[in-house]
């Protein structure tokens, strides 16, 4: 599973992942993203959940 993601370290780009392979019941699954690179290439520090609820903007 691909869920593309808005990351503030890339403005203007669309194409960030995160990855997870949702095919193996393992609790270990291992979590990528093509928005890390260097040493940490590949890697996902952390993921969390934020509180959201929508609020309609008049324009």
């Amino acid at each position: 599973m691909n869920l593309y993601t808005y990351d503030s370290n890339f403005p203007g780009r669309n194409d960030i992942t995160v990855r997870l392979d949702l095919s193996s019941s393992d609790s270990g699954r291992q979590i990528t993203t093509n928005g890390t690179d260097g040493l940490t290439a590949g890697c996902l520090q952390s993921l969390f959940r934020v509180p959201y609820r929508y609020a309609a903007v008049d324009i």
